[in-house]
């Protein structure tokens, strides 16, 4: 019997957040995480929250990251074929804190592994701890592919699952685009980044809490 796609849910997403810290690497007495696990849940929320693909979270500098505009600058590909994407206002903050103290050169997620190969975490750890959590969380997932078909929590899905929570929360096409970075045949419908953060702005007001909104008012105002 062929198996149905499962996307990971923003729900699914959550869920994983709160087993990360839990996994082995993190509670293990003679382990060494490449990250801390601040780190890591950073990192997993700047894939899911402004669409990443693992390599370009693992390679992301300071300098990078325009806390002012809200956003973030990456490199122009065959896939992704615009310089920059948001910043939610709900990861604005912590990502302040814990860039305050790098040099606008430093990568930011500096793996301190002795055996590792460049001064970034590699995409494979990145991969290896989000399985790890995804299993321990029971999260199930499955999507079929033509290259190769994916039955667990892949680093691939977060961009997928962000795209459909903007799609869940009545977010038009235009606005998707401009967020995923992909090809249009409408020039974006005339839409720019500025409405895309004005979107995410009022969406964010409405699922976070009166905590958070506080913390963040600052992006508000």
């Amino acid at each position: 019997m062929k198996k149905k796609d499962v996307s990971l849910t923003y729900e699914d997403f959550e869920k994983f957040l709160y087993y990360l810290p839990k996994i082995h690497p993190f509670v293990s007495k003679t382990g060494r995480p490449p990250l801390t696990i601040d780190a890591f849940v950073l990192l997993y929320k700047l894939m899911f929250f402004c669409a990443l693909r693992v390599n370009e979270v693992a390679k992301l500098k300071k300098s990078d990251i325009n806390l002012k505009n809200k956003e973030i600058r990456l490199p122009v590909t065959a896939i992704n074929l615009r310089p920059n994407t948001t910043i939610t206002p709900n990861i604005i903050g912590d990502l302040g804190n814990y860039i305050k103290n790098f040099n606008d050169d430093d990568y930011i997620f500096v793996s301190n592994s002795p055996n590792s190969k460049t001064p970034y975490v590699n995409r494979e750890l990145i991969w290896k701890y989000a399985k790890y959590a995804g299993d321990l969380a029971g999260i199930q997932v499955f999507r079929l592919s033509v290259k190769k078909s994916y039955e667990d929590l892949n680093t691939l899905l977060f961009k997928e699952a962000y795209k459909n929570f903007m799609l869940k929360n009545d977010a038009i096409e235009s606005f998707v685009e401009l967020k995923m970075r992909g090809k249009t045949t409408n020039n974006y419908g005339n839409y720019d980044i500025d409405d895309l953060k004005n979107w995410e702005k009022k969406i964010f007001k409405k699922t976070l809490s009166e905590e958070e909104i506080t913390e963040y008012s600052n992006w508000y105002s």
